[in-house]
């Protein structure tokens, strides 16, 4: 039966009326009535009052609640009794055997890897000042240990205690000096009322040795200034647990996580050890007749010892023993109880802790398993401690170095070193030396039967006592040397679903005698070997070789100054669809350019030189001061306006012109019909040369003709040449070198040859293919075949991949990445047929 309210209550929805209505329902847990007053007080509606908050609403909460006397403690994680001590953390480390096993394997992974740094921008060029400061200093972090010994120091703290805890070692000047590792154990973080280190420059950690307060250290201060905001110098301890925890300020280690298996571990193994040293049970007995006295069995048992003793092959002695008749052996001790599963189970636990395979100390598995294996080790193990490692050098690298643009990366090696294989294993496989169930059977996978066979110009040569053409090249290198087209094997089956990666210890020009071919090989090796020992190129003389494409390789090689250069040059001038025309233009078009930009670097580098004396000679007292800035570095703006751009664009515009044009006219011999107006081509060449003159000294071009700065220009020269005197400046500074010194570096033509060269066969190589790009827009091709040199990607180079060379491109985006990479040379061979029926 429903409740009626209270006399003198209204059916009125005000809070007072809901007090009285509902003030006979409520109780406290007692069982007493409550109040309305006591129940509502304008917070929580409901049946009671809650408890009342220790703090005013509003307050800050608390991380934990540390109890009073937290922060009396004098011995590192004895304030949690639930922890295990830091001693018995790495007593349990040093005793297991797997465990250190486990500590070592980890550590050699991470410090086996390579490492480097680089600039966060991706648009940064040549290596800066920075960066050399940045390498210089990780190369002994400490001041005394190289960085692999660091790095194995810190491991130790992180996997065993999980307390890393390294000191901002500063000069008395406030200069970064050296991050100074400290024995994690003995660092005791203070907490304030909400339980987390308080802010600088309140105390947050404590030294304690021998129960005693060594010394304070306060939290990072997140900043790079070198002394606090008072003036007083910084004390900051970096504490970075790996795996921290809400209710502690300390971590869990991966030692720590097993504890109560290497307490089984440990006692097991204790057990088995007695039995080979305190063992009081041996291997069997022997029960004497009945009626021998205790002085008979005595004798014979010393008797039977000396018969025995000092017999390595009798490790175990026979007991003698009353109440038999001798008539046998007893043992009481039984089978030995020692399982090897069970044994592999602790080990396996202890693996998977720690992120490492278990197959070293494992049964045998298959290839499958082991990948598995290995691939979960990395994901599980070495890729999050990499990253962790990675958080801190980089949160140093900005907060205690100052160089916030810089940042620490790993490189594997490893993979590098698997896809060296894989581009070795194409390169055996298709000059016929290793069969394709060979190298299928190395790799762990099933024979597909396929037959041994090379690769010529006339496509595929199945090996035996009689040669066969199994599968042809299509297009028109598959007919180059008269051998007719035949229907694709097995074997090329299996090799066109191989990776398309060039490879270059093989040359099989179309059209080439067996001769030729090998003259090529012996040259390249020649012009190899002249550019390692820096000496003159040779003339090659030979008469396998046709003149024409003879004449084309020697300029090509005139101009060659890279190993990667020689490796291009031969396999594009032998294979691109229009080798020989495209080598003697570019060249020629690289020469003029190149004389024009070091003509001006020449020219300018007296005042240049004169200029950065001024800056280094007036900073000479403040050496010190170098990882401060660029401390005695001339500012780039007085640097550009000794360079005088404006008179360098003046002088590269016919140059870049006459390089898109001649880049048009190659397209034109390739579209069939009238072609495009030579006028029309002329006008886009000019527009072009403007635009990217400007661009290159870091300008942009608007709609009437001025110019003004442009922050996103793309392999700008003013900013490359920037770097590159910041660079000798910094080195001067680092290696005290003589104002003479430092003048001499910079008028003397090395630095700006290679600036010159840079340009030259960047610019070109950009120029003309921006010239065939609209020769080939204005035809209707749409898209083509990608002639790119060993690594080259679309925007950037890395000999770590397999590039795009061989790709199918639409037009529009070869117009976006007409080069790759910095000296790169890609061409692009247009799909005529979409010209024949355009036009």
């Amino acid at each position: 039966m429903p409740r009626s309210l209270p006399a003198g209550a209204t059916g009125s929805s005000s809070l007072d009326n809901l007090q009285a209505a509902l003030a006979p329902l409520l109780v406290d847990p007692s069982g007493r009535a409550v109040s309305s007053a006591d129940a509502f007080d304008g917070r929580t509606p409901g049946p009671g009052r809650p408890l009342a908050p220790s703090e005013p609403r509003g307050s800050e909460p608390r991380s934990w609640f540390p109890w009073a006397g937290y922060n009396l403690s004098y011995v590192p994680r004895r304030e949690f009794r639930d922890l295990t001590p830091f001693q018995m953390l790495r007593n349990l480390a040093d005793l297991c055997d797997v465990v250190r096993i486990c500590l070592e394997d980890v550590k050699q992974q991470v410090v086996g890897f390579g490492y480097d740094f680089k600039a966060r921008d991706e648009k940064s060029q040549a290596q800066t000042s920075e960066l050399a400061a940045v390498r210089k200093f990780w190369r002994r972090p400490d001041g005394e240990n190289h960085f692999d010994s660091w790095l194995t120091r810190a491991l130790e703290d992180v996997l065993v205690i999980d307390a890393l805890s390294f000191y901002r070692w500063r000069t008395k000047g406030g200069d970064p000096f050296a991050l100074q590792l400290l024995d994690g154990a003995t660092i005791k973080p203070i907490v304030d009322f909400r339980g987390i280190p308080p802010a600088p420059p309140v105390v947050a950690y404590q030294q304690i040795i021998s129960g005693r307060v060594e010394s304070e250290f306060t939290r990072p201060w997140h900043d790079a200034q070198r002394r606090q905001p008072d003036g007083k110098p910084k004390v900051e301890l970096v504490y970075a647990p790996r795996h921290p925890r809400t209710f502690s300020p300390y971590g869990q280690s991966n030692v720590e996580r097993i504890v109560m298996t290497l307490n089984m571990l440990l006692r097991r193994q204790h057990m088995d050890l007695a039995f080979y040293t305190s063992g009081n049970i041996p291997d069997a007995f022997w029960k004497c007749p009945e009626g021998w006295t205790a002085s008979q069995i005595e004798e014979a048992q010393k008797l039977f010892d000396e018969l025995l003793s000092g017999n390595a092959d009798l490790r175990s002695k026979l007991k003698l023993m009353p109440g038999g008749q001798g008539t046998g052996l007893e043992n009481p001790r039984g089978d030995d109880k020692w399982s090897y599963e069970f044994m592999e189970w602790f080990g396996r636990i202890v693996c998977w802790c720690f992120g490492v395979s278990f197959l070293p100390i494992g049964k045998m598995v298959n290839r499958a398993t082991s990948e598995q294996a290995d691939a979960s080790e990395t994901d599980s193990g070495t890729k999050p401690l990499q990253k962790f490692l990675k958080t801190r050098i980089d949160t140093e690298i900005e907060e205690f170095l100052g160089y916030a643009g810089i940042e620490f990366i790993w490189k594997d090696e490893k993979q590098a070193d698997e896809r060296l294989q894989m581009e070795k294993n194409i390169g055996y496989v298709g000059a016929g030396i290793y069969k394709i169930d060979e190298v299928r059977e190395t790799e762990g996978k099933k024979p597909i039967g396929a037959p041994p066979f090379t690769e010529t110009g006339a496509g595929l040569v199945k090996l035996g006592p009689e040669l066969e053409i199994v599968g042809a090249k299509a297009g028109p290198q598959a007919t180059g040397n008269g051998a007719p087209p035949a229907a694709a094997g097995s074997a090329a089956e299996v090799l066109a679903a191989a990776p398309k990666i060039p490879v270059l210890d093989r040359l099989a020009a179309p059209g080439l005698t067996r001769a030729a071919q090998e003259d090529l090989k012996r040259w390249r090796k020649v012009a190899l070997k002249d550019l390692e020992k820096r000496r003159e190129r040779r003339a090659f003389e030979t008469t396998a070789i046709p003149g024409v494409l003879h004449t084309a390789i020697s300029e090509w090689l005139e101009h060659a100054s890279a190993h990667e250069d020689v490796l291009w040059g031969f396999r594009a001038i032998t294979r691109a669809r229009r080798p020989l025309l495209m080598a003697r233009k570019r060249i020629r078009l690289e020469l003029g350019l190149r004389a024009e930009a070091l003509a001006h670097f020449r020219d300018r580098a007296p005042e240049i030189a004169a200029l950065a004396l001024r800056y280094y000679q007036e900073s000479a007292q403040e050496r010190s001061a170098w990882t401060e800035g660029r401390d005695g570095q001339p500012p780039d703006d007085e640097i550009d306006q000794a360079m005088r751009w404006d008179v360098f664009q003046g002088k590269v515009e016919p140059r870049l012109a006459d390089a898109f044009a001649d880049g048009g006219t190659l397209a034109e011999q390739q579209i069939p019909g009238e072609g495009i107006s030579f006028g029309l081509l002329d006008e886009a060449a000019t527009t072009y040369a403007e635009e990217r003159a400007a661009e290159l000294v870091g300008m942009r071009r608007l709609e009437d003709g001025s110019l003004v700065k442009n922050p996103d220009s793309k392999w700008a020269v003013s900013k490359t040449v920037r770097d590159r005197i910041h660079d000798t400046v910094a080195k001067a500074t680092e290696e005290g070198w003589t104002g003479k010194q430092l003048a001499a570096e910079l008028e003397s033509g090395t630095i700006w040859e290679a600036r010159a060269d840079m340009i030259a066969r960047t610019e070109v190589a950009i120029a003309v293919n921006q010239g065939a790009a609209e020769t080939y827009r204005a035809a209707g091709v749409e898209t083509g075949t990608v002639l790119d040199g060993p690594g080259c990607l679309e925007d950037g180079h890395d000999d770590g991949q397999r590039g795009v060379n061989g790709e199918t491109w639409a037009l529009a985006k070869f117009q976006q990445y007409p080069v790759g990479h910095p000296h790169c040379r890609r061409d692009f061979a247009a799909n005529v047929e979409e010209a024949r029926e355009a036009a």
